[in-house]
């Protein structure tokens, strides 16, 4: 089964470099839209949560970048609002040029090792890391360096923490930073 990718992007023209990191990250194939908005997400999501069958699910994935937050934010809305059921595929939310940021969570959502995360939505905003819940954000969690300053996620690290501490699927032991 393919891996494919919905970038959707709020500016004119979707971000290459997002695109790039995506299929460095694992995508198969990747299907890039701009000028992506609340008012026409509605269709792409649609193509995207009807056409697989419900345990082919896991190999599709939706990515919304571009430079406005708020757009970004319509457009992650629209996206959820059309989401119910088992009918839902995993969606990373990433605008407003974190683009360090986004290329590790794209190659850890790009890889067999984001299985658990059907349906989930992903926030990472430069070291902070977190799964919605319903209404509100999730715990959060903050990739640190040895000393214990702030840096830059690793695809690793997210699968990592993710696995272990949110869907966990995997033993935590005593290695995360994370914080309320």
């Amino acid at each position: 089964m393919k891996k494919l990718l919905y970038q959707f992007d709020t500016d004119p023209l979707p971000s290459v470099f997002d695109n790039v990191v995506g299929y460095d990250g694992g995508a198969d194939h990747i299907s890039a839209y701009g000028g992506v908005n609340a008012k026409n997400a509605g269709g792409l999501v649609e193509g995207a949560i009807f056409t697989r069958g419900l345990k082919d699910k896991k190999n599709t994935a939706i990515f919304i970048g571009g430079g406005n937050m708020a757009e970004g934010e319509a457009v992650l809305a629209a996206v959820r609002k059309k989401f119910f059921a088992k009918f839902r595929v995993s969606v990373m939310f990433d605008c407003n040029g974190s683009n360090t940021t986004a290329s590790a969570a794209v190659a850890w959502l790009a890889s067999d090792e984001s299985k658990p995360t059907t349906g989930q939505v992903l926030r990472m905003v430069g070291n902070s890391l977190c799964v919605y819940q319903p209404w509100q954000m999730g715990e959060e969690f903050f990739a640190t360096d040895k000393d214990g300053s702030p840096t830059q996620w690793d695809p690793a690290q997210v699968g990592h923490i993710l696995n272990r501490y949110v869907f966990r699927t995997a033993n935590p032991g005593i290695d995360a930073q994370r914080r309320r």
